[in-house]
């Protein structure tokens, strides 16, 4: 009986975190470039050199069409991302890395940066899923499968148009 409850349990938290997220109020970390105030609103990163490196990101990634080609650009011109530090000591302090693959490809791709809200871009297949470890099985799903898509929700880099 216990485990039927702990399974109603850990499901009524997941409506829970849907319902939130479909209103536009569950908090999640912010990418690169934007920070969360107190308050929840999600605003620009406060740094202007932060603002300014992404924004030459989106603008050389439309003038050259490959991230291969952004990241080439981005090293050949000794370009450091600004990172928000997320774990102690230091939490929320400024600090620069230089840019790889994969934390290019997620700034791209994140609807965030168009003015999206998105809630469940990548969700758990649990055809996918490996017994004992907690973080495998996620897959990148269609924006139809989203549980949550808002439109105008954050202040924009790019329009909707540039990102799709």
């Amino acid at each position: 009986m216990s485990e039927a409850e702990l399974h109603s349990i850990k499901q009524r938290l997941q409506q829970g975190r849907v319902s939130k997220a479909r209103r536009g109020a569950l908090g999640f970390r912010v990418p690169t470039g934007y920070v969360r105030q107190r308050s929840g609103e999600i605003t620009f990163d406060p740094d202007d050199q932060v603002q300014t490196v992404i924004r030459l990101i989106f603008r050389k990634f439309e003038e050259l069409g490959t991230l291969n080609a952004v990241l080439r650009y981005l090293v050949q011109h000794d370009i450091q991302l600004g990172i928000r530090a997320r774990e102690s000591p230091g939490v929320g302090e400024l600090e620069w890395h230089r840019p790889n693959r994969m934390t290019l490809q997620n700034l791209l791709k994140h609807p965030i940066y168009a003015g999206a809200y998105a809630y469940g871009r990548r969700q758990v297949d649990p055809r996918r899923k490996v017994p004992g470890q907690p973080s495998t099985g996620r897959v990148h799903v269609d924006r139809t499968q989203w549980f949550a898509f808002l439109k105008d929700r954050v202040p924009a880099y790019i329009t909707w148009e540039q990102y799709e």
